[in-house]
């Protein structure tokens, strides 16, 4: 199960219960969480995601997105970044996950100097490289991120996360599946 961009503290409450129940019901292998976890980056919204991670079906794997660190104070974005995300949520920002039919690995595409956007560095390109584009290819290998690495036509090339296409060109051959949320 992929779920994404859920913003505790602007997220109708009554969805919360029955996408629960939704994902339970599904009995998945694996339960993915690609980003945006909270709206603006406060403690009160972490702590009502935090009750939300505690109450997936295990295993889960999740990467923090662009809002999953302070959103409106810009100061105090850029001096905690995702601290709050990894007191609440997980302190593991590249979770990888594996079975015998998949592998999963996560990345994080967001930066304090991008509110909106976000970017794939090089060292993080050769990572996935050395962790996935390395194993055995009989395996479903999956990349989840928050930003997306390729849209459909009708979306301008900005909202990409940065370096797409130079980390698609490295990943075209070895990653089966890209998971992200964002949009």
């Amino acid at each position: 199960v992929h779920v994404s961009d859920l913003h505790f503290g602007r997220v109708e409450v009554s969805v919360v219960d029955p996408l629960v129940e939704a994902i339970h019901e599904a009995a998945p292998h694996l339960t993915v969480v690609s980003g945006d976890f909270v709206q603006n980056g406060g403690r009160g919204e972490f702590e009502q995601a935090r009750e939300f991670v505690r109450r997936l079906p295990e295993p889960w794997l999740a990467v923090p997105g662009n809002h999953d660190m302070p959103f409106v104070n810009i100061v105090r974005r850029f001096m905690t970044g995702l601290r709050l995300y990894k007191e609440y949520i997980t302190p593991e920002i590249e979770p990888f996950w594996a079975d015998e039919e998949m592998a999963v690995l996560g990345i994080t595409t967001a930066r304090r100097s991008q509110f909106r956007g976000g970017r794939i560095s090089r060292e993080q390109i050769r990572r996935v490289q050395r962790r996935l584009c390395t194993m055995d290819p009989r395996l479903t290998r999956i990349l989840v991120s928050h930003h997306p690495f390729d849209l459909h036509e009708s979306y301008h090339r900005r909202e990409l996360v940065g370096r797409a296409r130079t980390a698609m060109g490295q990943f075209a051959q070895s990653i089966d599946i890209l998971l992200a949320g964002h949009m």
